[in-house]
Formats: structure tokens, sequence, C-alpha cells
């Protein structure tokens, strides 16, 4: 797995990993783009694309965000717990809980 968001993640992607680790950067170049370019530059060194997957820190965001990178070909999102005690964690599971059932 190989992580980042900088301008030659990539290249690190295709040549070392088989998944990619995406990070969301607000106005940046959008998750879409950037896939549809690890889909390029797979296919041009003769490999298989890569999984891609997201990290979404804090509470879940907006359907409309998850839809979107459901959408652009995701395979997976993984969400955070915050580091808190048992009730404010259980809260807290209890909405991923609720955010991720939508799209099961």
């Amino acid at each position: 797995m190989v992580g980042g968001t900088g301008p030659h993640v990539l290249d690190r992607v295709i040549e070392y990993g088989d998944e990619w680790m995406a990070m969301n950067s607000p106005g940046g170049t959008s998750i879409r783009a950037r896939l549809d370019d690890l889909a390029r530059r797979a296919e041009i060194a003769g490999r298989t694309c890569p999984r891609v997957s997201v990290q979404i820190y804090g509470m879940p965001p907006a359907d409309s965000a998850i839809e979107r990178y459901i959408t652009a070909g995701v395979d997976r999102i993984d969400f955070s717990l915050p580091h808190a005690d048992l009730e404010r964690t259980e809260a807290h599971m209890a909405v991923l809980g609720a955010a991720v059932l939508r799209w099961t």
C-alpha cells in the first residue's frame, strides 16, 4: 500500500504498490481524475490497476461525498474512531454504522 497525495504519488503507486491509499485534498484534483490517471498509468506500465482506498478522519462526510468516492471507483473507505472514552466511541460507531448501512 502506497499512501499520499503529492504530485509524484501515482508514479510510486505504479512502481511499488498494489493499492493506493488516496488522501482527500480539498481544492486539488478530483479523486475521479486521479483514478483515471492511475488507470492510464497502469495500462502504460502493462500492469493491473492498483486498488484504491480512502481514509476519512472524524465524522463521516455527507452521503454525496461517499457517493462520489464509490462512483469514482474507490475500492474501500476507511473511517476512523476517536481516541475517547467508551461512551463517546460507541456514539461515534453508531453514526458510522448508520452511514455505512446506507451503502450496503
